[in-house]
Parts: C-alpha cells; structure tokens; sequence
C-alpha cells in the first residue's frame, strides 16, 4: 500500500479522480470475493457450511490472498487521497481535520464491532457496499467542488490587563 502512494502521486483533480475510482473497484471486487469465499454465518461462528461457491480449499485459500493484496490497494489509494484532501481543504487547522476525521473513524468502528456478531455477512458487506458508494460520491463531490476554497481559521486575540502589575497577557485561539 506504501509503495503505490510513493508511485502514483496525482497532482490534478482529474487524477486524484481516477485514483479515487480505482480504489472504489479494487473495494468493490474485494467485497465480491469475500461474498463468494466465506459462508453466510462466518461471522457469527465458527462454521462447515459451505460459501456462495463451493471452491477447493487450495482455491479458496488463493482467492483469500489475492483479495487480501486487493484490499491494501484500494484502501491504500482511497486512504492517501482522503488524507490529500484534508491537508489542501484545511491548511490552516489540519490538526482539528485529522482529529475530527479520526474520531467520527473510531465511532464507525465501534458501531461495526458492536453488530458484526449478530448479522450475516451478506449484510455487512451490503452495509459496506453502501458506506463506500455515498463515501466515493462525497469524495467526488468534494473534489469538484467549484468554490475550491480552502477552509482557512481565523483566529482570536484576547489581550488581558492586569491591573496590579500593568502587565498585558495576550491568548490567541484558532476558531474553525
């Protein structure tokens, strides 16, 4: 996944497009291969039943690995170009975009964790599938935005006097 950052480093917007959209279909074929590899009730325990295909173990074993590579592609080229847009969107407070970005991830997370067990696979991976669309549409949408601006902090400066010494003390805030 590194390795493809480092190699295709698209500098226009038509480019971080196309970076976009390769990543949408590596997810999207990786998802079809977790649909046709593992059973229905693979996520809720440990199971025999048989997958969508009934693939040989050495063929399963292959399509497990190959989508595996798949996956670190495209999250890899979804995850550098999110990571562009948050640093040329927010130059000014791109500590605050990274954080706020972090925590809505994590919360994502938690909620995935929390009904993972008690749904079919077939549902994640709809759950997923939708997730990704709207996601690739905003990324899209953010992207080709014809304002292009970028979001600049202002900041605020209370200077405070203290009467006892005559002393100002200045304390600036960034406000988003």
């Amino acid at each position: 996944g590194g390795l493809f950052g480092f190699i295709t480093k698209p500098k226009t917007s038509s480019q971080r497009a196309l970076m976009i959209l390769i990543g949408f279909i590596l997810q999207i074929i990786y998802y079809y291969s977790v649909f046709v590899n593992f059973p229905s009730d693979a996520t809720s325990r440990e199971t025999i039943a048989k997958p969508y295909f009934d693939f040989s173990s050495k063929t399963s074993q292959i399509i497990a690995f190959i989508s595996s590579f798949i996956v670190g592609l495209g999250d890899s080229s979804l995850n550098t170009q999110l990571m562009n847009v948050l640093v040329t969107r927010y130059k000014q407070c791109t500590a605050s975009a990274f954080a706020i970005f972090k925590l809505v991830q994590s919360l994502m997370a938690a909620v995935a964790f929390f009904y993972a067990g008690s749904i079919s696979i077939e549902w994640q991976l709809l759950v997923v599938v939708i997730f990704l669309f709207f996601g690739t549409l905003a990324f899209f949408s953010v992207l080709f935005d014809e304002t292009g601006g970028e979001f600049i902090a202002t900041s605020v400066t209370v200077t405070l006097q203290d009467n006892e010494n005559d002393s100002y003390q200045n304390y600036s805030s960034s406000i988003a």
